[in-house]
C-alpha cells in the first residue's frame, strides 16, 4: 500500500476521532501462508467507531471467529446488551443444619459423568451440585424479603378494603 494512502487513512481516522472496538477472542485477524515453517500473524481487520456511536452502543462487542477457508478471521459485531449479570453461587452455612443438605450435594455430585476429560467432569460436578443445592434451598426455605413484601401487600389491601367499607357506610347513612 503506498505511503500516501496509509497517511490519508490515518488522517481520516484522527480527524473523525475514530476508535477501535476491543476485539474478544483471537488476537490476530490475518495469518500468512507458512513459509519455511513460519506464519506471520497480524491484526488487520478492525471496526472503527466514534464517541457518539460508542455512547449509543455501550455494550457492543466485537468477536473474532476461527479461520475457515480464508486467511482472515471473520469478525462478529454484536450490538445487543450484555447478558444479565451472572449470579454467583453462595453456600449458606445454615444448610448444614439440615439432614437433606449432604444428600443433595451427593446427588448433584454424582450426576453428569459422561464428560471426556477429568477437568470437564469436575466442572460439571460443581455446576450440578450447585444447581441441586439452589433448587433444594428454594423448595425448602422461604425468603424473608419476599414474605415481608407479601405481608405488606396483604396489609395494604386490608386497609383499602376497611377504608372503602367505612366510606361506604358513611355515604349510605347520609342519603
Amino acid at each position: 500500500m503506498p505511503r500516501e494512502q496509509v497517511e490519508e487513512f490515518r488522517n481520516f481516522v484522527n480527524s473523525n476521532r475514530l476508535m477501535d472496538i476491543n476485539l474478544k477472542g483471537e488476537k490476530f485477524t490475518w495469518f500468512s501462508n507458512p513459509r519455511n515453517g513460519f506464519v506471520t500473524r497480524e491484526r488487520l481487520d478492525r471496526v472503527l467507531v466514534n464517541w457518539e456511536w460508542r455512547r449509543l452502543y455501550q455494550n457492543a462487542t466485537l468477536t473474532s471467529l476461527p479461520v475457515i477457508g480464508s486467511d482472515h478471521c471473520p469478525l462478529v459485531l454484536k450490538l445487543e446488551p450484555k447478558e444479565k449479570f451472572e449470579r454467583h453461587f453462595k453456600y449458606e452455612a445454615y444448610w448444614e443444619d439440615y439432614e437433606d443438605c449432604e444428600k443433595i450435594i451427593k446427588q448433584g455430585w454424582e450426576k453428569n459423568e459422561n464428560k471426556r476429560n477429568k477437568w470437564e467432569k469436575l466442572q460439571e460436578k460443581f455446576k450440578s451440585y450447585k444447581k441441586e443445592l439452589e433448587q433444594w434451598s428454594k423448595r425448602t426455605f422461604t425468603r424473608a424479603d419476599k414474605k415481608s413484601t407479601n405481608l405488606r401487600k396483604k396489609s395494604q389491601n386490608y386497609r383499602i378494603r376497611t377504608f372503602r367499607t367505612a366510606v361506604g357506610k358513611d355515604q349510605g347513612s347520609e342519603g
